[in-house]
């Protein structure tokens, strides 16, 4: 049986809210100064589903190239870890914004239930990695069927 844990999950959670207010831009509202995303920890938005026999885990990662993204899985966990590799100009420019992402982001995401970890399987296309992550059998919903003793007459 996998255990739960709820605490990483509410973290995980508050630690986004956190990031979305920033990426709002009330810090750089109060502090009076130029808001630079580009500047801040990246967080990428990720999907979770899940089917009778596997969960799938979307990640949004643009820019990143695939051989730049480490995903591990363990019994409960799903790991990504990715950076962008993008060269800049060193410019004497003042940007009047700056929201392009750069750098390295690590992200571990509490999957509902146990999985098989041998046979995952990763997408990546258009910016979206995609994984499939078998669930362990004992955690795969089967219906039962229900035989009655009674007879009918």
């Amino acid at each position: 049986m996998a255990l739960s844990r709820p605490f990483s999950d509410i973290r995980e959670q508050i630690n986004r809210v956190f990031h979305e207010i920033e990426d709002f831009g009330l810090p750089g509202m109060l502090e009076r100064r130029p808001l630079r995303m580009a500047d801040r920890p990246w967080m990428p938005a990720v999907d979770i589903s899940e089917t009778e026999s596997e969960y799938i885990v979307k990640a949004e990662i643009p820019g990143v190239k695939p051989e730049d993204i480490d995903v591990e899985v363990t019994d409960t966990f799903v790991s990504i870890k990715a950076a962008t590799r993008e060269k800049r100009k060193e410019e004497k420019e003042d940007y009047y914004s700056c929201e392009i992402r750069r750098g390295q982001f690590y992200r571990k995401i509490g999957l509902p239930g146990a999985v098989e970890t041998e046979n995952v399987r990763a997408d990546f296309e258009n910016g979206i990695l995609e994984l499939h992550v078998p669930k362990q059998q004992e955690s795969r919903r089967k219906r039962i069927p229900i035989n009655s003793k009674s007879k009918s007459k």
